[in-house]
């Protein structure tokens, strides 16, 4: 107590208590930085979880590699192939220790990657993504669309335009010279007529087929196989019998491969030559429904009755799946010449279209493409899975409260991030923002309420950038404000609508046939693609009666038809009535993701929002944003605006539909009343949308079952020239600082590359704060790594050892341990394989809770394995080690994981790689050094500033040995000594502003070896002595 502070009226004694003897607050020790591939989460940037539950809700469970999903990789997204070891690390290590920062490994590239000049799997090269080659008339790879022709539109003269609509995409490998080509009967023009006839059995690209009369309506024959299995009279090829029906046994995406890894013989041992990509099966159906786009997608029908979603209304097209009756193969390129197969680019954010303003205009002017834009959502996370598993709603919009006012006036609105899966009568909110606004002065402006910062990573600085203004409070999206909104030039403007999402230009005006000869053919192909391009074409025509019609004047290919082709694209709500909400306003009009007729949801959607071919726009370096949209391949889907609501009386109890270019026409709501009665009025009260995120990519090579597997890895040191191996090096780049991610170990579990674990030491020891894991090579090798018989996989303890010495590594920085082990996945209760860094953390991360990191984290007290103290059992080792072979390991600083028929499994072993003999070979020391050297850190960091006096340097002293007492108490040191006085802070040290001090430390060893000499005496010893 300062003696100011003493108050004396008359004489006594004050007494007071003051405790120095406080031991300093330690802090909360940083944890490891894991790194590695997980189920989904943020790519690429470092973020610390304090919990299980808070990694299984941000980056997903640890997953198997056994099965898991819906069985359909393609829509699934791939992650269930392989093991997510960093995600099991992290289990072992949250078990019982706190926090991790985790890393999720996503496709980058490095800015100077070039092609490799190598299509198909297990692409060789620097390119992130996947491509399966150059699609064309005379190569055997690439992507391939089914086309399909509803029975009800095809013209009674063949040379009127009809209309096919792309229904699927299959994707072949060029090395297995497999074509996939329609069976059935051929689609000839005779007399002026488009007939199918059983004269002309074909297995064609580019030929119209109808389905075979042979199989149920709206079924098709695919051909699978070599050119020579199907060009000839007795075809040896696959024959596969497939519909557009959800609920058949012959459904599309049940009878043909959807694992794209199965092309990839380093991925399986038995392989497919092909898979299924897109399919489209809602879409096709309403698609070709009579006057459906011209009702709600803004595109030209095909004429006919309208019709609701629900077919309520009749209809003249298909008006259900059966109705399909031709089809045909053509090769997919984007217009321009990028290949639809072509995916070679990094992870990029998903993001929503724009959304717009209502029309300020007349509406007898009414423009789209005019409307105002206002701002857009892009994913925080880079990928596939927000898409794939989240949708936004606009609702509760209301009107500025006073347009009169002399003030600018705005309007209100709520952003609700929902899952795509639900329905209207039932949402299922994720996050929900209420009274947002677009004033940039509001507290509840839109950028605000929500967050507007990204990150991109700048490749020279090796480091993360920050971009925007507000904070995220979302965590699965950031905004971007149009400059209208950010200068505060929109009062009085309302979003109301949105654009939708991109796709590829029509194919129109018209193809016309017989533009080029196809490989193999006599004659010419009866369709053409705009890039004079079709592909292959073998048949199995009658030579005799081919000829018969061609000079009959008839055209067994069609030269003279006409055709356009279409891109599905995301239907939009219909009506207030087909899903029986109670209320007709609680309807979301924009993106419909139900089945048609249900409100269960459609899984094609997903395969309407995937990212484009590589040269299709441009965006930022990580793909946090699009800079240029690509106008000249792409389009929007469509423009939806509330402003195109239709009733045809008022009340909410009447029907509401969505039709586009009512509002032109006068008829819409807003054009015959306005835009408040709409919104707010008590007849209505429209006033909510639904729209989707689309865009998003992995950046992954789908063809593989692990994109970092370390054969992949393996093919280039040169990053530049190799992706997965960029990408590695990058993600440990992310960890490098330690101002910016604290750490005390790093891990990339499974990654044996040397490349890789030498770049995982070089950043521990120059961070000077972390203990690198690294696992070795020649342990045993994974199914998903090499698809050779388990024996050939085994681990090789000797070659290890071998060339573990080649290395010549010498760091106290590092550890390693041997073999890898087998546990049981407490979440799926299957048995798999994990690297021995898996458990090292879970033992690490248990000695430090049950004891002090100066503690060896090994033998049966703390390193034991099989009672699942590290968060699952370890049930056996993939190497059963010798006595020898522990010892061979050992003397080459390498910790061994053993089994002993009583005690268990065990690590068995505490060295770090240094080679030379000192203290700070044992992991225990090191550790113990770690923990010292962080906690007088942040001791020092408080003087910092101070005067440079001996009060300084004695409070300094203190403080220190309070910490150093507590370690010694704990049995971390022996001794210590802290010196700091004029001997170590000499004038010459503090004319330059120097403090500094000397400290003296003798560690406690931990008990490796114990020798006990078992003497045998006589019969008369005495043992008194």
């Amino acid at each position: 107590m300062a003696s100011t502070k003493f108050k004396f009226v008359s004489p006594g004694i004050f007494l007071n208590e003051i405790d120095n003897s406080n031991l300093p607050d330690l802090g909360t020790a940083p944890g490891p930085v894991l790194i590695g591939r997980f189920e989904r989460g943020p790519g690429m940037r470092p973020v610390k979880v304090s919990s299980f539950s808070e990694l299984v809700e941000i980056f997903g469970n640890p997953l198997s590699g056994k099965g898991g999903g819906s069985g359909d990789v393609w829509r699934d997204g791939g992650t269930h192939r392989a093991p997510t070891y960093a995600a099991y690390a992290a289990q072992a290590w949250l078990k019982n220790n706190s926090p991790c920062t985790i890393i999720r490994l996503m496709g980058t590239e490095d800015p100077n990657a070039a092609n490799s000049g190598t299509d198909g799997p297990a692409l060789a090269g620097g390119k992130a993504g996947w491509d399966f080659g150059d699609t064309g008339a005379t190569s055997f790879d690439g992507a391939y669309g089914l086309f399909v022709f509803p029975e009800g539109v095809v013209p009674t003269t063949y040379a009127t335009a009809m209309t096919g609509t792309l229904a699927a995409v299959f994707y072949t490998n060029p090395t297995g010279r497999t074509i996939l080509t329609l069976s059935g009967n051929c689609a000839v023009g005779a007399g002026k007529t488009l007939v199918t006839t059983s004269q002309f059995p074909t297995a064609s690209h580019g030929v119209l087929i109808g389905t075979s009369s042979a199989n149920a309506a709206g079924e098709f024959k695919m051909m699978v196989g070599t050119k020579a299995a199907i060009d000839t009279a007795t075809p040896t090829a696959t024959s596969i019998v497939f519909n557009f029906d959800e609920n058949s046994d012959k459904f599309i995406r049940k009878v043909f491969n959807t694992n794209p890894a199965k092309v990839n013989s380093n991925a399986y041992a038995t392989t497919e030559d092909y898979f299924l990509g897109e399919t489209f099966e809602r879409e096709v159906l309403d698609q070709h429904r009579s006057g459906q786009t011209n009702q709600h997608n803004g595109r030209a029908g095909t004429g006919g009755t309208s019709i609701s979603l629900g077919g309520t209304a009749a209809s003249t097209g298909l008006s259900s799946l059966n109705s399909i009756g031709f089809g045909t193969i053509l090769p997919l390129k984007v217009h321009g010449g990028a290949d639809f197969a072509d995916r070679r680019r990094p992870m990029q954010h998903g993001r929503t279209g724009w959304f717009v303003a209502q029309d300020m205009g007349t509406a007898a002017d009414f423009n789209a493409h005019a409307l105002q834009k206002l701002f857009r959502l892009h994913t925080l996370e880079p990928g596939e899975w927000t898409q794939r598993n989240l949708k936004v709603s606009i609702q509760d919009i209301k009107p500025p409260a006073n347009a009169s006012a002399n003030l600018p006036q705005f309007a209100t609105f709520t952003v609700v991030i929902r899952k795509i899966s639900d329905s209207d009568g039932a949402p299922q909110m994720v996050e929900r923002f209420s009274g947002c606004d677009l004033n940039p002065n509001s507290v509840n402006y839109i950028a605000r309420k929500i967050g507007d910062k990204y990150v991109e990573w700048d490749n020279d600085k090796r480091a993360y950038r920050t971009y925007g203004t507000y904070s995220n409070v979302s965590k699965f999206v950031f905004v971007e404000a149009h400059e209208v909104v950010s200068n505060g030039d929109c009062a009085g403007l309302i979003p109301v609508g949105f654009y939708g999402p991109p796709r590829p230009l029509d194919i129109v005006p018209n193809i016309t046939a017989g533009a080029s000869a196809i490989s193999g053919l006599t004659s010419a192909a009866w369709i053409g693609s705009h890039t004079a391009s079709v592909g292959h074409a073998q048949e199995r025509a009658n030579t005799a009666a081919k000829t018969a019609i061609i000079t009959t004047g008839a055209d067994l290919y069609l030269s003279a038809l006409t055709c356009s082709l279409i891109h599905p694209q995301p239907v939009l709500r219909y009506s207030n009535v087909q899903d029986n909400l109670p209320k007709r306003n609680m309807s979301y009009f924009g993106i419909s993701v139900a089945k048609s007729g249900s409100s269960n949801f459609a899984p094609s959607t997903v395969d309407l929002l995937r990212a484009a071919p590589q040269g299709v726009g441009t965006f930022s370096s990580d793909g946090a944003r699009i800079v240029t949209e690509d106008s000249t391949h792409y389009e929007p889907a469509f423009i939806f605006t509330l402003d195109n609501l239709h009733a045809g009386a008022a009340g909410t109890s009447k029907t509401v539909t969505y039709i586009s270019g009512s509002r032109t026409a006068g008829n819409s709501i807003s054009a015959l009343k306005d835009l408040n009665s709409l919104l707010t009025g008590s007849d209505y009260g429209y006033n909510r949308f639904t729209t989707l995120f689309h865009g998003g990519f992995d950046g992954l090579d789908i063809a593989e079952r692990d994109p970092f597997r370390n054969t992949r890895l393996d093919d280039s040191s040169n990053p530049a020239a190799n992706s997965p191996l960029f990408t590695c090096l990058r993600a440990i780049d992310t960890a490098r600082d330690p101002e910016v991610v604290e750490s005390n170990l790093l891990a990339i579990p499974g990654i044996t590359n040397t490349v890789v674990t030498d770049k995982l030491i070089e950043v521990a020891e120059e961070r000077a704060d972390s203990l690198a894991i690294i696992d070795l090579e020649n342990d045993y090798i994974p199914s998903h790594e090499n698809t050779s018989n388990e024996a050939s996989r085994k681990a090789d303890p000797d070659l290890a050892i071998t060339s573990l010495r080649a290395r010549t590594l010498n760091s106290s920085y590092a550890a390693a341990y041997y073999p890898y082990v087998q546990i049981r996945d407490t979440l799926s209760n299957q048995l798999l394989d994990v690297p021995p860094s898996v458990v090292a953390l879970g033992t690490l991360s248990y000695s430090e809770a049950v004891r002090d990191p100066w503690f060896a984290p090994a033998g049966f007290t703390r390193g034991g394995l099989s009672d699942g103290r590290i968060g699952f059992p370890v049930t056996n080792v993939k190497h059963q080690l010798t006595s020898e072979e522990r010892d061979n390991l050992y003397e080459v600083n390498v910790n061994p994981i053993a089994s002993f028929p009583a005690e268990g499994i065990v690590v068995f072993g505490q060295k770090t790689l240094q080679l030379s003999e000192s203290a700070l070979n044992r992991i225990n020391v090191r550790r113990l050094l770690l923990f010292l050297k962080r906690e007088i850190s942040r001791l020092a960091a408080t003087t910092l500033f101070e005067q440079n006096v001996q009060a300084t340097w004695t409070g300094f002293s203190t403080r220190a040995e309070a910490l150093l007492s507590d370690v010694q108490g704990r049995l971390g040191l022996a001794d210590y000594k802290v010196v700091l006085d004029e001997t170590t802070t000499t004038p010459d040290l503090v004319d330059r502003n120097i403090m500094y001090a000397k400290i003296f430390l003798k560690p406690v060893q931990a008990i490796e070896f114990i020798a006990l000499d078992f003497v045998i005496t006589d019969s008369g010893a005495g043992f008194a002595d």
